[in-house]
């Protein structure tokens, strides 16, 4: 948040002044989001990095990490590949809007539980947040069903 960017010292002589903007400034900063709006809603963890689960339209699942920084993704690479990942076989990088993208395919989530399984938890999470919005939650169930019965075949 900007307002946490502010040094501490000029935060105590706004407060003290009592500055309108100032403070209109702090409490549009402390107002609660919408759900829409609040970040990492359908992030999973895995290690230390936060992928994002995305959904197409067939129903297919992407795990998904975007970074400014090459070193970053790099990072990360290192981590999934430790772990049993390949690159160009479970995963891939792509320029995405002056930045990088990992993808990690719904193949790859299939093939390994470690994937799988926290990727099927988040799912279910994001049905409940989805309440009655049927066209996301029809996605949703797509996913799941997919992710589901593609293991047991």
């Amino acid at each position: 948040m900007v307002i946490n960017t502010v040094p501490p010292i000029i935060k105590t002589l706004l407060d003290a002044l009592n500055a309108d903007k100032w403070i209109r400034l702090k409490q549009m900063a402390n107002m609660e989001l919408g759900q829409s709006h609040k970040r990492g809603i359908s992030l999973i963890k895995i290690g230390d990095i936060g992928l994002s689960v995305s959904i197409n339209d067939r129903g297919y699942v992407t795990l998904r990490l975007n970074r400014r920084n090459e070193e970053e993704i790099n990072k990360a690479k290192v981590f999934l590949e430790s772990l049993g990942l390949k690159e160009d076989l479970d995963y891939g990088v792509r320029p995405n809007n002056g930045g990088y993208r990992l993808i990690i395919y719904h193949e790859t989530i299939l093939r390994n539980e470690w994937l799988r399984q926290p990727t099927l938890k988040k799912l279910h999470e994001m049905m409940e947040r989805a309440g009655n919005n049927e066209k996301r939650r029809r996605k949703i169930m797509k996913a799941i069903q997919k992710l589901s019965q593609d293991k047991q075949q």
